[in-house]
């Protein structure tokens, strides 16, 4: 009788360790998942999305990639999409990804502080600067090498000598 008791309290102490030990791993993916979530929110900010999508689709509808009329309707679109759970998720997935738990929480901190405040405000500016930037640079290089190209053209179009 000891012996199916003692059998019986190791068996319980057992149960109870690995639930313990399920709900502290389950308790930390649930505070990472939430840690997630709020992460995401302020990515993920209306205003800072908006004023990003807004000076994308005007650089597109100057470049005549886009029909003027049309960029409300675009910037609604894609404000909705961005808006889904869906998308939120696949956010969280990415930051889930490539940071553990002290890395999503020290995201968060800089994120609350005024420095990282002000890093969300001013990005979508910034990201525009830095894309003129870019397209400069391409373009400068390109420049370099179209002249060749076309006189490859001429060459191959040039009546071949007798």
């Amino acid at each position: 009788m000891k012996l199916l008791n003692y059998k019986s309290f190791a068996s319980a102490f057992v149960l109870v360790l690995l639930l313990s030990l399920a709900g502290c791993g389950g308790s930390k993916n649930k505070n990472k998942q939430e840690n997630l979530q709020e992460l995401t929110a302020l990515l993920i900010n209306q205003d800072q999305m908006l004023k990003a999508m807004e000076m994308m689709v005007d650089q597109l509808a100057q470049m005549g990639k886009i029909d003027k009329a049309k960029t409300k309707e675009i910037i609604g679109e894609m404000a909705q999409k961005f808006n889904s759970d869906e998308t939120r998720k696949e956010f969280m997935d990415i930051y889930d990804r490539h940071f553990n738990d002290k890395e999503i929480e020290e995201l968060l901190a800089f994120y609350k502080s005024s420095v990282g405040k002000k890093t969300m405000e001013k990005m979508p500016e910034i990201m525009a600067e830095a894309s003129h930037i870019g397209m400069k640079v391409a373009q400068d290089v390109m420049m370099k090498y179209m002249p060749k190209e076309e006189e490859v053209k001429k060459a191959q179009n040039r009546p071949a000598k007798k």
